[in-house]
């Protein structure tokens, strides 16, 4: 275990329900404390190490917004110890904290300070903030006059400004659009590189999983597991799965047209140009659903895309769904190690094929996503981009087939 940087002990947040404001004011007066309180946090003992990333997953209401607030100083706990030895960066609403009324300059004076800024590194810190933020002239304009988008491009570009030991990150692995959140993202993963210790709350598994060294399950305050990644984001997703009902929410328009979503650029610099299906190796054009026998046929993708020349090649991943949106099975350019090849227009083809699939008898989908370099961040998806009815000649139940091998003694 690296040197600690955080030690929680016991640390809990209980809020106060008031059943009415004669009572709550009777209890203030007399010093009490309040007959009744919710628990959003449970008793916790923990700790991080310099330079580890703890992902925090669980349900809404699970405790995971009282737990950063708690590690950022935005509110303080009912009990406990808390200890942070060293500067806190905080990515949780980004722009709540900015004074509407102040110019995007003056809010730079304001929230350095608070961040451990002295004078002087204010003063080189601030026009590396205003370059970062892109908000050329409007820097000098009140804020309240600023889009969402760029109070959110300032209040990233400050959070980030100090080289913080511990970055707190929730659902902001990119922020505003375009190449802002490209930006964005890569200096998140920068302030990674470069030794901070993160705690990354998502309901995005696989960032979690790609991003943290332990994951912390929380569920109605509780610690409900606390470990490896490949250990705790199994046991959480069968929980989910036992305790959610499932709806295919992704489904095409009346047009036809596939489902996607675009995350990435707004200028579709970078998207999915084509997807066609492959059936036994050869494109699959028929307007029935195709019908794939279990262990004989192969089904595949002819995956067409446009990149930017600049920017590294993204990664393609596929994910196999059946009709409830489970997950069955997936895979990836960057988990198979495949080197993909761009035309100098910037146009990438990319098959991929699953031999004699060993998928049982129901209705299956596939998802394309296409991945920045590091296979963490979704540039852009299409949902149930192909679809295809698994049938077999015999009796075999259950979701997939296994190799195996009989013997008699």
């Amino acid at each position: 275990m690296p040197p600690t940087l955080i030690t929680l002990c016991e640390t809990q947040k209980r809020y106060p329900m008031v059943s009415s404001p004669r009572r709550r004011l009777v209890e203030l007066l007399l010093g009490r404390e309040p007959s009744q309180s919710l628990l959003a946090l449970a008793p916790i003992s923990l700790e991080i190490g310099r330079g580890e990333s703890l992902g925090l997953i669980g349900r809404n209401g699970a405790g995971k917004s009282t737990l950063l607030q708690i590690l950022a100083g935005v509110i303080t706990p009912s009990g406990g110890a808390l200890s942070i030895n060293g500067r806190v960066a905080a990515l949780l609403d980004l722009g709540a904290g900015l004074a509407m009324e102040l110019t995007g300059r003056e809010n730079i004076a304001l929230q350095g300070p608070l961040l451990g800024m002295n004078a002087q590194t204010l003063s080189q810190r601030s026009e590396e903030i205003i370059e970062f933020s892109e908000l050329g002239e409007f820097i000098d304009q009140p804020v309240r006059t600023y889009s969402a988008g760029m109070a959110v491009r300032l209040g990233f570009s400050i959070a980030t400004a100090i080289d913080p030991d511990l970055l707190i990150i929730d659902e902001a692995l990119s922020v505003g659009d375009g190449q802002f959140a490209k930006k964005s993202f890569n200096r998140i993963m920068e302030l990674k590189t470069n030794g901070a210790s993160v705690v990354f709350c998502s309901h995005v598994l696989y960032q979690v999983e790609k991003l943290c060294d332990r994951v912390l399950w929380l569920d109605r305050g509780r610690v409900q597991g606390l470990g490896a990644a490949a250990d705790i984001i199994p046991r959480y997703t069968r929980f989910l799965e036992e305790n959610t009902t499932i709806h295919s929410d992704f489904q095409r328009d009346q047009s036809g047209d596939l489902d996607r979503r675009s995350v990435y650029d707004s200028a579709g610099v970078t998207r999915i140009t084509q997807v066609e299906m492959l059936k036994n190796r050869q494109v699959y054009d028929s307007a029935t659903l195709a019908e794939i026998e279990s262990g004989r046929d192969s089904v595949g993708l002819r995956i067409k895309f446009q990149s930017n020349l600049y920017d590294p090649i993204p990664h393609v991943a596929v994910v196999i769904h059946d009709t409830n949106r489970k997950v069955i099975a997936s895979t990836s350019s960057e988990r198979d190690e495949i080197t993909l090849r761009r035309d100098s227009e910037g146009h990438v083809i990319a098959e991929v094929e699953f031999d004699a699939i060993p998928l049982l008898r129901g209705d299956y989908s596939i998802d394309v996503l296409l991945l920045c370099e590091q296979a963490i961040r979704v540039l852009e998806a299409v949902y149930e981009a192909i679809r295809f009815r698994i049938i077999q000649p015999h009796k075999e139940i259950g979701v997939v087939s296994l190799p195996r091998s009989w013997r008699t003694l």
